[in-house]
């Protein structure tokens, strides 16, 4: 597409600067170009780094948004890069597939041009290659009344929808006819894009202003036409006004002469009507006698109704001072009902701690409310004996720290015994993988934020001999930027990426207990667990521990894992166990 005296030309989505060369031939006065991809908007800088009259931009026009930033998603075939998912794309090409998705800024078309502020009594042109957006973008300047700022435009289109929009290429074409626009060449060197040129017919605008003038002046004899009609309707209505009051005038005479004699009958009439009027008071006063005796009846009966209503009143207010007494003494029965079971409680944890000391020289381990629940440790003791787990992850240490280590230890030695009966049948030379080996992690990996409960699972560890199973790591609590839900969470990332390292071309089963960090009933602080090792660990078996389900905030934590494990296509199953808090098990890769 070639012209002469363009001011301004403006390409949307300017890709690698293919058409630079042609640009520069056009001695244009000013050249913009757009293009969202920071790759090859770098790339054009570098091109037009010589060239005084270009600019470029790093953002994409969209429709949508209100100049806030999008979501661009990125495919292998750069110049298919949109703000729209694609529906069809693969048609064409198999072999296209997403490499990334990130945030860029955008612009209206109506913000774009009041940014570029176009000269008047200039041609300007817009080369338009934004995928998905193309019409929106159009229709976009056409509703604005903008779209004449261009004298020439330049559009990329697909021959179908290549991606999810509410493209119409038949009522594109229709509405550039109607805003002066001809169809000056077409280019199908590829047969799935065609290239279309269209000029605004010089005339156009012209014939708009006279258009209006026109329609301003039909508009202008049509109110004058509605006044004279008005005004021939006021005269029309008056001369029957006219009419009307000579008849009423004559008809008046005629009324009044029977008036006359009407009143004359009226008054022999209101004669008689007096003397009834005081037949009737005499009436009227009897009865009011007769009203003044039924008073004063009344007037005893309602004496006796109050002392009834008192004695009510009294009865109700005794019933509800009985029933405040027994509400108190209810609650007075609860309380110490939960003070007897708790100290009970506490008192049998002690006796079996003393009894389980004394037989085996070490303390049992003790549930209470900041701590997993006794349900939940059985649970897991079962998924390690019915399970060979390659590793244990912990987010949030103590009790289970230590149940697990046991449990893991006690399925050890099984399989050592194992190992050693089938090694001396003559049956095998295999040997269980130990904790200790030096190429692998120790079995228990647990991230802890407080530096008081890191201390004491520390002495527990040490203290019941398994340093060998736990590695117990102080990891403080740490920003997770996430646009949706902004959040603290353990600083585990070089910890999470030493071990993708360390399976690299391995397929592990790992068991993760998500006990941490504490917040409230509602918030949702343990949210980041899944995406951190869905990042790092995806390719493993993945069996994932949910604390505290009963909790809103780990119930809102659980829905969001569904939501990224479906945009993963990772399959999963899940499993809710009951008890005093509940807990949810999340089983992905398995």
């Amino acid at each position: 597409m070639t012209s002469t005296n363009l001011h301004t030309l403006v390409h949307i989505g300017a890709g690698a600067g293919n058409q630079l060369a042609e640009y520069q031939r056009l001695k244009l006065q000013k050249l913009v170009l757009i293009e969202p991809l920071p790759t090859q908007a770098e790339e054009l800088r570098r091109l037009t780094a010589n060239m005084p009259n270009a600019e470029v931009w790093e953002l994409a026009v969209s429709c949508q948004g209100n100049n806030q930033p999008a979501t661009l998603t990125e495919y292998n075939l750069a110049d298919y890069s949109s703000l729209h998912l694609a529906e069809n794309l693969s048609t064409f090409y198999p072999g296209i597939k997403v490499t990334g998705q990130h945030k860029v800024a955008t612009l209206t078309p109506s913000a774009l041009l009041e940014q570029l502020q176009f000269p008047k009594d200039e041609q300007h042109r817009l080369v338009l290659e934004a995928p998905g957006e193309e019409i929106a973008i159009i229709l976009a300047l056409v509703q604005q009344k903008q779209l004449h700022t261009f004298s020439q435009l330049q559009m990329s289109l697909p021959a179908q929808p290549l991606f999810q929009s509410n493209n119409n290429p038949v009522q594109l074409e229709k509405l550039l006819l109607q805003e002066g626009f001809e169809l000056s060449g077409k280019h199908n060197d590829d047969p799935d894009i065609s290239i279309q040129i269209w000029k605004l017919n010089p005339l156009k605008p012209l014939i708009d202003v006279l258009n209006e003038q026109v329609e301003e002046q039909n508009c202008t004899i049509s109110q004058l036409q509605q006044q004279l009609t008005e005004i021939q309707k006021q005269y029309q209505e008056l001369q029957q006004q006219h009419r009307q009051a000579s008849e009423t005038l004559a008809n008046t005479e005629q009324e009044l002469a029977k008036y006359r004699s009407y009143f004359s009958n009226r008054k022999k009439q209101h004669e008689a009507a007096e003397q009834r009027i005081t037949e009737l008071n005499q009436t009227l006063a009897d009865a009011n006698a007769q009203l003044a005796t039924l008073r004063e009846q009344l007037q005893n009966q309602q004496h006796s109704t109050g002392k009834l209503s008192e004695l009510e009143q009294k009865m109700e207010q005794l019933f509800a001072s009985q029933a405040e007494q027994l509400h108190q003494s209810t609650n007075a029965l609860g309380q110490h009902v939960t003070k007897m079971h708790a100290g009970s409680n506490r008192q049998w944890q002690a006796t079996l701690a003393v009894q389980h000391s004394l037989n085996h020289g070490e303390f049992p381990l003790q549930f209470g409310d900041a701590s997993i629940t006794p349900e939940l440790a059985q649970q897991l003791v079962r998924l390690v004996q019915r399970n060979r787990y390659d590793l244990v992850i912990e987010f949030g240490s103590g009790t289970s720290t230590l149940l697990l280590a046991k449990a893991l230890l006690s399925q050890t030695r099984t399989w050592q015994q194992n190992s050693t009966a089938i090694t001396q049948q003559g049956k095998g030379d295999n040997k269980p993988v130990l904790p200790s080996e030096h190429d692998l992690p120790k079995r228990i990996i647990s991230f802890e934020h407080d530096k008081n409960y890191y201390q004491q699972t520390l002495r527990d560890v040490k203290h019941q001999g398994l340093n060998e199973m736990v590695d117990l790591v102080h990891t403080p609590l740490v920003d997770y930027t996430d646009p949706s839900e902004p959040a603290l969470f353990y600083d585990c990332k070089n910890k999470l990426e030493q071990l993708a390292s360390l399976f690299n071309g391995q397929e592990k089963h790992i068991l993760v207990l998500v006990d941490g960090p504490s917040a409230s009933s509602k918030q949702m602080s343990r949210t980041p667990a899944l995406p951190m090792l869905l990042n790092h660990l995806a390719r493993h078996k993945l069996d994932v521990v949910l604390d505290d389900y009963h909790r809103e905030g780990e119930q809102n934590s659980a829905e969001q894992w569904r939501l990224q494990l479906a945009q993963r296509s990772l399959g999963f199953t899940e499993q809710e166990w009951a008890g005093d808090k509940s807990a949810l098990l999340l089983s992905i890769n398995s």
